[in-house]
């Protein structure tokens, strides 16, 4: 009787005995056929391998506050213009992402964060005299 492609309930009715029955004759079945594999020597079959995720962050587009530090708020708008989010720019400068919504909500920025986020875009901070 060909029974494969049946679930354990019709199995079980067409052969006349309980789900459970039929779950554990395969259960024996799937145990024998393993340990033949094991004592011939063959491999146990695998599932194939899901590709790992790549470590892409998803970009959002961010708006300053418009209490923000003006130096803070130029580094939201390169990052709007170089797509990068804040995930990845956090990890690259070494602060949290609490500290980043902190600085473009409520405080203001350290000189050498705001540094080290301008490096990050190719960019410095310098020092030009005022003309009047």
């Amino acid at each position: 009787m060909y029974l494969k492609g049946l679930s354990y309930v019709e199995m079980a009715a067409a052969l006349g005995v309980t789900k459970n029955a039929v779950a554990g004759r395969i259960g024996r079945l799937r145990e024998a056929e393993r340990k033949k594999r094991e004592a011939a020597g063959v491999p146990k079959p695998r599932l194939p391998k899901k590709p790992r995720k790549s470590y892409t962050l998803r970009f959002k587009k961010i708006s300053p506050a418009n209490h923000a530090h003006p130096l803070f708020r130029r580094i939201i708008v390169l990052m709007n213009e170089h797509q990068i989010s804040r995930r990845a720019l956090c990890k690259r400068v070494g602060i949290s992402e609490q500290t980043f919504d902190n600085y473009r909500t409520r405080d203001t920025p350290k000189l050498t964060v705001i540094e080290a986020m301008y490096n990050v875009f190719g960019k410095t901070l310098a020092e030009t005299d005022i003309e009047d």
